[in-house]
């Protein structure tokens, strides 16, 4: 009986899906790459630049790093300026929610 009355549910429409707004508006994959002195330096910079870009062309309601989707970041150790310097990439999809 159960069964019988979860299938007439299912078909009246009675289970509650969230609302198309109520899910994440992404935008296409941003990527930002900074070179600082130390690892945490790089990262903070490479986050400021992506929500910098993602603010450019999509608007403030995109910009934060924290609700980006598919996030990944990047770093390693190269040779700049004659010195061992941090190179980090910041890569996302902004998201409004």
């Amino acid at each position: 009986m159960k069964s019988v009355f979860v299938i007439a549910a299912l078909a009246a429409g009675l289970v509650f899906m969230p609302a198309p707004a109520a899910l994440a508006a992404c935008k296409p994959v941003l990527k930002q790459k900074k070179v600082q002195l130390t690892e945490a330096q790089a990262r903070k910079a490479a986050i400021a630049a992506w929500s910098a870009t993602a603010k450019r062309k999509h608007g403030a309601g995109f910009a934060s790093w924290s609700k980006a989707g598919d996030k990944k970041m990047n770093c390693k150790q190269i040779q700049a300026a004659k010195r061992q310097q941090q190179l980090c990439v910041a890569i996302g999809r902004p998201c409004s929610n």
